[in-house]
Parts: C-alpha cells; structure tokens; sequence
C-alpha cells in the first residue's frame, strides 16, 4: 500500500502517524502537497529547535496568582481555522531531545498544549530520519512510539522521474474515504477477534531499545489499526493485498504476519446476509471463525440498530450455541446485545435458559 493512501487514511481518521526514510527523499514535501491537495490547515513544526515548553505550555501568573499554562501561537492558529481539515505535523522529530519528546507525549494523544485543548478533528503527522541519519538523533522513547503508526516512505524512481517532467505534487490518495465511520464497528470486531484468537498478541513491547521506537503490538495500537482499516475498508480502491503492510504500521512485522495469515484463510458470511435469513447459518470449522463470524454481525448490528435485527442476531446466536453446543462462542456477542437492548423489545425467553448463567456471572443478567 503506498505511503500517499496511508497518510490520506490518517488525516481522515485522525490517527497519528509518523513517517521514516532518509534525508532528501521527499517526507516533508510529500507531507506539505498533501495538505495543499486536501485544502487543510497546516502547522508544520521541527520539533528540535523547540522547546518543551512550546509543548507543554508556557507558565504565566494572572492577576490571581495562580499559574497557568499558555498555549502557543501554533495551537491557536489550529483552534481558530474554520478549514475541515487541520493538520500538527512535527518534522525531523528524531532531533528532538528526550525533554521535548516528552512534552508531546500528551499532545499526541490528548491533544492538550499546555492548559489549551487542540480540536479533536486536528490530525497529527510527524516525520524522522532513523536516528544513525539524524544530526544528534535519537530512538523514539517507547511511550511517544506506541502513540504513533509508523510508515516507510517509499523513493520511486519512476514517480520521481515524472515529477521532473511533469511537476510534483500529491501522491495517489484512492478518492474519497469520508464514509469510514460506518466501517468502524465491523473493523473493530475483526481485531477484537484476532486478539480472542491469539490474546498474546495484545500487547508486546520489544526487548531491543531500537526497537521500542518503531511499531509494536499494544492495545492502543491495534485500536488505531482498527480504526485505519475502517478507513481501509471505505476506500474506492480496497484491497486485501495491502493489510498485513497497514497492520505492520502499528503493531510491527510479525504480529501482522499473523493477523494477516489469520484474515486471510477466514471465509466469513456476510452479516447483512446472516440478520436478513438467520436459519442460514453453517457451523464453521474453526471455532475462531464462528467468534468472528458472529462479532462482525453483531457489530452490523450495533452500527444499524433496529428491533427486527437484533432479534435476527439473537436467533442466530442460539442456533450457534445449540449446533456447536458451545455456547461460550456466542456469550460475548450475547452479551454485547444485552448490553445495548433496543427500544420496545424484550430479551428472548431462550436467552435465560441459553446464556443465563453466563450473562449472570458477567454482571448483564438479573
């Protein structure tokens, strides 16, 4: 997947990410024609000339003398813009010494500068040399490294080639993503059941100082991967060719490897299919399978809630549970629907007999 759509993903999502390659490859330029592509707001900010307290607020005494913390004039600029797009992007962030990286660990996560908040729909871009290119670089700590998704940059010698020729501008960013939200739910039930699969995976910090700058599997990163392939998923030109790449963004090479082997061999009913003629169910092979199968309808559920589907989804979790007779398969998205009733329906009788003692030892059941 090109870094132009990965970025694109980004800005529309909201999720930071940061972009590595080598000095002159065209990181900050390619960054710049986005934003100008997108008609956004840019605050562009080389973060080692600055100081922690450009981050972390500038203490000034009122009147009172109490002490607040005062925003910059960066931040202000983003509060004020009316533009649908705002852009933080924090160049050759390897510079920054370990006292201002971190003054941005709230910042990129909270979008809070000081006592000031950012607007929630600012994106935050940054991008680095690896530190052995870096003049007085160094390795990302571990804590501003998980807040980020991180993506190589990749020098096309054809693309740069017709940039010569032709011009440069913005990289390819596969049309309009907007409609990501309605994604969302589906997405995050395809990580969640990968983490069911293999909950090892959830989070695994390296060993390796080096490595604890780059991608690595936690549970805010696999949320921001989830919430990117919403984005995925809404876009003109998905593919699956392309998702173990965007999974290593944020969780690094092998655990992508393995939710990308894991997606990959799944053959999953439609859920809009499944609410729409219940009885339809085929058991699966795997159980792993039936979990996600049944997580991705009740996340079509939830993202369109209605009395007649989610009494489908209920009709479907109890042939589940008496065809496998594994009830525990279906308990979690029993107790999703428990936990989000629909207006003017009332939990099925067989619901009780079915998942009652489980739903009663989780709390969601009198």
């Amino acid at each position: 997947m090109h870094h132009g759509t990965i970025l694109r993903m980004a800005i529309e999502t909201r999720t930071p990410m940061l972009v590595w390659g080598p000095p002159g490859c065209g990181k900050t330029a390619t960054i710049h024609a986005i934003a100008a592509a997108l008609g956004a707001h840019l605050e562009s900010i080389i973060a080692s000339i600055r100081e922690p307290s450009d981050f972390g607020g500038l203490p000034v005494v009122g009147a009172d003398k109490t002490v607040t913390l005062a925003s910059p004039a960066w931040a202000r600029r983003l509060i004020d813009t009316i533009k649908r797009y705002k852009i933080l992007f924090l160049d050759e962030i390897t510079t920054a010494p370990p006292a201002v990286q971190a003054a941005l660990l709230r910042v990129i996560l909270e979008g809070e500068v000081g006592d000031t908040s950012l607007p929630r729909d600012v994106a935050m871009l940054a991008a680095a040399n690896p530190p052995e290119y870096a003049a007085g670089g160094w390795d990302l700590s571990p804590a501003l490294a998980n807040r980020f998704g991180h993506v190589p940059f990749d020098l096309e010698a054809g693309s740069w080639v017709t940039g010569m020729t032709a011009g440069f501008g913005a990289p390819d960013m596969d049309g309009d993503m907007s409609a990501w939200p309605l994604h969302l739910a589906a997405a995050h039930a395809e990580v969640a059941s990968f983490i069911h699969h293999r909950p090892a995976l959830l989070l695994q910090m390296p060993s390796e100082e080096a490595k604890q700058g780059k991608a690595w599997p936690s549970p805010r990163t696999w949320f921001m991967f989830a919430t990117m392939r919403a984005a995925h998923k809404a876009s003109p030109m998905a593919s699956t060719e392309g998702l173990g790449q965007l999974c290593a963004c944020f969780v690094g090479d092998a655990a992508a490897q393995e939710f990308y082997t894991w997606f990959s061999t799944m053959d999953l009913p439609d859920p809009e299919e499944l609410l729409a003629h219940p009885s339809s169910w085929t058991k699966p092979n795997r159980p792993d399978i039936a979990f996600a199968a049944l997580s991705a309808m009740t996340a079509a559920v939830m993202a369109n809630p209605t009395p007649a589907r989610w009494l489908a989804a209920w009709e479907v979790l109890f042939i589940c549970a008496d065809r496998d007779s594994m009830p525990d398969v279906a308990a979690v998205s029993a107790k999703a629907l428990v936990a989000k009733p629909i207006a003017g329906t009332l939990i099925p009788q067989q619901a009780f007999k079915v998942f009652g003692p489980m739903l009663r030892a989780a709390g969601k059941m009198e």
